[in-house]
């Protein structure tokens, strides 16, 4: 597929990394890792749902998930007879999840939902250290669906943009090393985050090891945790009233894992340049450029090798042509004729 850059505005939820919200609720996740009721207004009610909750209806449909527990048995349970969520997370995903409570709030919840005027901003753990060139940017693959397995697909697939900003270089005890990345989302694919970083791991990069860490379906690697490293850290939803935003830290397995790992040698420079990278996106509506579609990442700063390798070839037949045109060793006209018009396109 063709290289290209687009950094044209995105819609309400690209916007900057750091912009702020004026409505920020502050949720601690539960301690005995059981979903609690952090907020409600409008119809609205956002929950903080921990790890091995469902939000599907795969035990509706005669499939029960044996380790997982339906959210909807803790939704009855608080006087939400006919809980109609606003969005959905993976089963062993955390933070912030959105229900309504009427209808009409329901239907608020999707329209924007499918809007893309949600900000969904989460910290996941990735397998080995980012080179220096791909500690910001873009994940452009289109993904197809079947059954509940997702992949990346050439043609066909839907579009689904990942942004990503490395965090954290760090490295365990046996020198395996692991990138902190703090991720926005625009679509909100099934499986979205998991499979991007796992081609992007295995195709882009060709490492070793890949993709999130401790995510048995999609990644390979050494395993720190009981589930996947992924946490969903912020949430903004416009409302009526206007746009309320809720914020989660890391609950207590996640953040066990990272006390369990030091920084590494490079995570100095890393810090150094997550200022700059943080300067030009204030400074950047559109967030992040678009990578080369399918093929990786195309970073703010820099240029593609396959764009740079073209304009060198492109230079050095121009400056061949000019040195062979000044030699005189074309003695028919049509040669300079043909030239020229070369050059005029």
């Amino acid at each position: 597929m063709k290289a290209q850059q687009d950094v044209g505005q995105r819609g309400p939820a690209s916007r900057e990394w750091q912009d702020g919200c004026p409505n920020l609720i502050q949720i601690e996740p539960s301690a005995d890792e059981k979903p609690r009721i952090a907020w409600e207004s409008e119809g609205v009610v956002v929950i903080y749902k921990p790890p091995w909750y469902t939000c599907t209806t795969s035990q509706a449909a005669g499939r029960p998930d044996r380790r997982g527990k339906p959210i909807q048995d803790f939704l009855e349970a608080n006087g939400l007879p006919e809980p109609m969520l606003g969005h959905r997370l993976d089963k062993e995903t955390s933070g912030p999840l959105a229900v309504a409570r009427t209808k009409e709030a329901h239907n608020l919840l999707r329209s924007t939902s499918r809007e893309h005027t949600w900000y969904k901003q989460y910290d996941a753990l990735i397998h080995g250290a980012l080179p220096r060139e791909y500690w910001m940017g873009t994940l452009d693959y289109p993904l197809s669906f079947d059954g509940p397995r997702t992949s990346v697909s050439g043609r066909g697939g839907l579009e689904s943009r990942t942004d990503y900003l490395a965090l954290q270089l760090l490295r365990d005890e046996d020198d395996n090393e692991y990138t902190l990345v703090q991720v926005r989302i625009e679509q909100g694919r099934q499986h979205q985050i998991r499979v991007h970083f796992a081609h992007f791991g295995s195709k882009v990069l060709h490492q070793r090891n890949y993709g999130l860490v401790s995510d048995e379906k999609y990644a390979r690697g050494p395993k720190l945790a009981k589930r996947f490293f992924l946490h969903q850290r912020r949430m903004e939803v416009p409302l009526k009233s206007g746009v309320v935003g809720f914020e989660c830290s890391l609950p207590n397995d996640l953040q066990k894992v990272l006390d369990g790992l030091s920084r590494t040698s490079k995570d100095k420079e890393l810090q150094k340049q997550r200022k700059v990278h943080e300067r030009m996106l204030q400074g950047s509506k559109a967030g992040p450029a678009a990578p080369a579609r399918g093929r990786g990442v195309e970073l703010v700063p820099h240029r593609s090798r396959r764009n740079r390798s073209s304009s060198r070839s492109r230079s050095r037949s121009r400056s061949r042509s000019r040195s062979r045109a000044s030699r005189g060793r074309s003695s028919s006209p049509s040669r300079p004729r043909r030239f020229r018009r070369r050059r005029q396109r």
